[in-house]
């Protein structure tokens, strides 16, 4: 794989990676930082992985995602590779029924019925421009359309599993996936 190691760290890519199976460790090598090994649990995590994420283009570069030579990632040696395990990054709720490709439509779940449309625009447009933003309230979800697939990969990082905290000592967990149909959400709201 091949990343820009500014942006892409060894727990993003445990996050982006996480969507697609469940990940057991990733490492950044150190002689070559635009690249990385990450080791899933088992082998249809590593085929969806290659299928949804190998030619993508994300932050300036097409990702190459290959099967690598060796079958499981050996432990740093010299302690300056970056790391990330399920030990030291929290895990993505991975469900099968929801790998699908990279887009700019994010499917945000595990909303309170408290949080709003200004409230959820307030924390994704830290991170980019948001075209629209359509409410499921029967679900408690929400799909949020940003302005291009680095924004939205940009959110997805920063803002799934995080703690929303509203008024009163209340709290909900973000839980962020790439929309699995995309066109059925296109136009629900006006741009912001």
């Amino acid at each position: 794989m091949h990343l820009d190691s500014n942006i892409i760290t060894a727990p993003a890519l445990f996050t982006i990676f996480g969507l697609y199976g469940e990940v057991s460790q990733v490492k950044v090598m150190f002689k070559k930082k635009d690249s990385a090994l990450i080791e899933m649990v088992d082998p249809q995590g590593s085929i969806n992985a290659r299928t949804h994420l190998n030619g993508v283009a994300v932050f300036g570069t097409k990702w190459s995602v290959t099967v690598s030579k060796n079958q499981n990632i050996k432990p740093a040696v010299t302690g300056d590779e970056l790391c990330a395990s399920p030990a030291t990054h929290q895990k993505s709720k991975f469900n099968p029924k929801n790998v699908v490709a990279p887009c700019e439509r994010l499917i945000v779940t595990g909303l309170l019925p408290e949080v709003t449309e200004d409230i959820l625009l307030h924390y994704f447009k830290q991170y980019g421009s948001v075209t629209s933003c359509e409410f499921m309230h029967t679900t408690r979800a929400a799909v949020v359309e940003m302005a291009d697939l680095d924004v939205a990969m940009t959110c997805l990082i920063a803002l799934n599993n995080y703690s929303l905290q509203l008024d009163g000592n209340r709290s909900c967990v973000l839980s962020l996936n790439f929309c699995k149909n995309p066109a059925a959400f296109r136009g629900g709201s006006a741009p912001y």
